[in-house]
């Protein structure tokens, strides 16, 4: 009966640590919506029908735009400020901006046709993708966009 006693309460606490714990490791699974949400600089843009990419120049001020939770877009370029709403429509990375427009302010030819640039593929935007720092936006517009998290 002594050996006995040992074997149940070695018995006991082998089963009371089999009992399931809970699982702290984080969720793999981060949604698109959630990945996009942030600021990103502009760095540069694909000619769709050529396939030129153009860098952003390095002669103006950087153009940055953030996407906010409330599934807006804000944008700072080198002279104007703009937006729209966004919407991002399947986790495969369909993508729609609702009627982006800048401010109408007077700048140098070279920053106005960046900024023309930004509103023109956002208008036309139908996909976005992001890997690892790197967000691309397609457009059916002249030109798809490439930005990198700030």
């Amino acid at each position: 009966m002594k050996s006995l006693i040992p074997i149940l309460l070695c018995s006991l606490i082998f089963i009371a640590s089999c009992k399931d714990k809970e699982d702290d490791s984080p969720d793999p699974y981060v949604s698109f919506a959630s990945k996009i949400i942030g600021s990103w600089k502009l760095s540069s843009v694909t000619n769709n029908g050529t396939q030129a990419t153009e860098t952003y120049p390095g002669t103006i001020d950087p153009l940055l735009v953030t996407f906010n939770s409330e599934s807006r877009i804000m944008s700072n370029g080198p002279c104007n400020g703009g937006g729209s709403n966004f919407y991002i429509v399947s986790e495969s990375g369909s993508f729609l901006a609702d009627n982006f427009t800048y401010t109408q302010l007077f700048c140098d030819a070279l920053s106005s046709e960046w900024e023309s640039r930004v509103e023109g593929s956002f208008d036309g935007a139908y996909n976005a993708s992001i890997s690892g720092n790197t967000l691309n936006i397609k457009s059916y517009d002249t030109y798809s966009m490439t930005f990198t998290r700030q």
